[in-house]
């Protein structure tokens, strides 16, 4: 699936952060802002999009995913 990696930049880029960011921080960070910055989520539509898919996706989900597309 490399290849969708090439052509779709946004994937690409989600992909490397979740490569920096440990699983807990992910989940940490998404539990930060869900009470205190939901005015963002409001604002920007990228980010509540974003906090909509760690929502539904179980951390383990999320990093299983990255797994199999790593090679």
């Amino acid at each position: 699936m490399a290849a969708i990696y090439e052509v779709n930049q946004r994937i690409r880029m989600g992909v490397g952060l979740r490569e920096r960011r440990s699983c807990a921080a992910i989940r940490g960070k998404y539990q930060r802002y869900k009470n205190r910055m939901a005015a963002i989520y409001e604002v920007n539509l990228r980010i509540r999009m974003k906090a909509g898919l760690r929502e539904q996706r179980s951390c383990v989900a999320i990093r299983g995913k990255h797994q199999k597309y790593k090679n």
